[in-house]
């Protein structure tokens, strides 16, 4: 798929997904219920990960005197999860309606500060989005990233990693 053909699908997928949550929070619960079954419901290894993901990071960090992002901007995106809810509704997640595969995870500005190891459970992420939250110079994940075969987008921009860059993410071709 060429680059300018899958940025127009996640360009399509992002609006599918504006849309369907516009018509399910403005509409009857007989039209939501009928666009439900429109949609594929999350896959039970995608909950995993990401139930995994928020445990491992379920404390606040104390933030440094110089960490670069605006606390104010922040919040517990993950806390709020409700884990009896299906993944593809949580905040900042965004799947695949045809596969339920999570294909988006922003949680830029989340207050993340352990490991992200279960990240790399999610073979079909497509944009991972990471930016402004505060690792406190915990080590560069060193392996994993070469299992994120599908990611186009990758923004790990104020995130305090130290260390070296893992050979992994060369072999990131997309």
């Amino acid at each position: 798929m060429t680059p300018l053909l899958l940025y127009i699908h996640l360009i399509l997928i992002f609006v599918f997904i504006v849309l369907q949550s516009n018509i399910v929070s403005s509409s009857s619960s007989s039209s939501s219920s009928m666009l439900m079954l429109s949609t594929q419901k999350c896959v039970h290894n995608q909950w995993l990960a990401l139930s995994q993901l928020r445990a491992l990071n379920l404390h606040s960090p104390a933030l440094s005197p110089f960490y670069p992002c605006d606390e104010r901007n922040s919040s517990k995106k993950m806390m709020e999860w409700n884990m009896e809810e299906d993944c593809c509704s949580w905040d900042g997640v965004f799947c695949d309606p045809a596969t339920g595969y999570v294909i988006g995870l922003d949680l830029s500005f989340s207050m993340l500060s352990g490991d992200i190891f279960p990240i790399f459970n999610l073979h079909h992420l497509q944009t991972l989005n990471l930016s402004c939250n505060n690792f406190n110079y915990t080590p560069f994940p060193f392996q994993g990233f070469e299992k994120l075969r599908n990611l186009t987008h990758l923004n790990l921009s104020h995130t305090s990693f130290s260390g070296q860059i893992p050979v992994g993410i060369s072999m990131l071709t997309r």
